[in-house]
């Protein structure tokens, strides 16, 4: 990091991990670096220039039977993303009482099988204030993206125009009232953004109810985040999502907050997948045009300066009536993440993780339908500082070694001791 902190900030990092497990292949590496700097301008604004490249690299090992001789190269997975931005913002308010945050992005994303992706990603958001009780939001935000590959070449654009309105109705009430004119593909869909609040005591608990309409951006470079081992798509769409719920939110006191929503709506286009009927090792990308979707999200924060940082997840979806298939594949109905971060002295720190989930729906080799077991993993480690630069970090990873599947056929890596060293300039 360097920069005087009033006309420019900047920080550089680069990073490497690889880990590799008792299977045949089953082995990865990830490494990259990426840069950041902000330049502080005159009339508070502020301009981010950001810059990226990632690698990741792993094995199909996932194949059945096991005694299957497979050449390497036929195996391998290689993925790089090579990412530049630009942002410009002003958070406080001119003389004309505008606010701006525009962000623009272009990754470029490859892979080992002549794959080759360009999304250009854009946000401008203009919020004008009109009273002080009253705002207007409008601006354009979306993604156009193409893709390349040896068997096919489609694009896939989405463009959005949200306008909004921020009232403030009483001292404890507040409203959010908006439509988003959207594009995706060409096909044309009005979508609403509407949100009350209502603040119910002086504790600060929220009251909230809305009805909203959003688009998920599908690419495939997220889509091989979530899933290293799918096969090259032959085309793409986005996931148009519509949600009416209600929720809580609260900041207790200055240490401990929480948020839980719940709700129900529709998805439409929603990627899915399926082991291949060969040998399993590649996921076949499917697309679930429609289905009904019951959900329940929470969170829970427990905050106390630098000395403890304890966060908290849940997420529970459930579906029904697809007009596709007859099962989610590949998605998990139930997440629960829990993330310690504790200060034991100045220079030692420790963490822990724990991560369960409910298992999801997939096809053997043979037909049918099953469900993936259950899964708990946790983690532990330490960072050490013996120098003011230099920081030493030991990782423990699947500590119980339970052997599960995130994804059928893969099993994850057990019980892993990892150690390195941090040096910051």
């Amino acid at each position: 990091s360097f920069g005087d902190g009033e006309k420019y900030n900047a920080n550089v990092e680069a990073g490497y991990v690889g880990s590799k497990g008792n299977l045949p292949y089953q082995q990865y590496s990830q490494y990259g670096a990426k840069g950041n700097l902000w330049l502080h301008m005159k009339e508070n604004n502020s301009l981010h220039i950001s810059a990226g490249y990632k690698g990741f690299n792993t094995y199909r090992y996932g194949y059945e039977p096991k005694n299957l001789s497979l050449p390497e190269d036929s195996l391998a997975v290689k993925y790089n993303l090579v990412s530049v931005g630009i942002g410009l913002s002003n958070p406080m308010n001119g003389p004309a009482d505008v606010s701006y945050n525009g962000s623009l992005k272009l990754d470029y994303f490859t892979d080992n099988r002549s794959g080759q992706e360009t999304s250009f990603h854009f946000n401008v958001p203009v919020e004008k204030k009109i009273s002080d009780n009253a705002s207007l939001t409008v601006g354009i935000k979306g993604m156009v993206s193409s893709f390349h590959g040896p068997l096919a070449d489609f694009s896939n654009n989405l463009f959005l125009l949200p306008v909004t309105a921020n009232l403030q109705l009483k001292e404890n009430l507040t409203l959010k009232a908006g439509i988003i004119p959207s594009w995706n593909n060409k096909t044309f869909k009005l979508m609403p953004d509407v949100e009350l609040e209502y603040l119910l005591n002086e504790k600060n608990m929220v009251l909230q109810g809305g009805f909203t309409g959003y688009y998920t951006e599908q690419t495939y470079h997220s889509l091989a985040a979530y899933n290293p081992w799918m096969a090259q798509p032959d085309s793409l769409t986005n996931t148009r999502n519509s949600d009416f719920y209600v929720g809580l939110k609260s900041n207790v006191n200055q240490n401990l907050s929480y948020r839980i929503k719940a709700g129900f709506g529709k998805q439409y286009n929603i990627p899915l997948f399926i082991n291949d009927a060969k040998d399993g090792r590649y996921f076949l990308l499917l697309n679930e045009s429609e289905w009904n979707r019951v959900f329940v999200a929470g969170e829970l924060t427990y905050q106390q300066g630098e000395k403890i940082n304890w966060t908290n997840s849940l997420t529970f979806n459930g579906y029904g009536q697809q007009k596709t298939y007859d099962k989610s594949y590949g998605i998990l109905p139930f997440e629960l993440r829990s993330s310690l971060r504790f200060l034991i002295r100045k220079d030692l720190r420790f963490k822990a993780d724990v991560y369960t989930f409910n298992g999801a729906m997939y096809r053997p080799i043979g037909g049918g339908n099953k469900r993936g077991e259950s899964a708990l993993d946790m983690n532990a480690g330490l960072e050490f500082d013996i120098q003011p630069k230099l920081r030493l970090w030991l990782q423990f990873n699947n500590i119980i070694n339970q052997d599960y599947q995130r994804w059928n056929q893969y099993p994850v890596l057990g019980f892993q001791a990892l150690g390195g060293i941090i040096f910051h300039m």
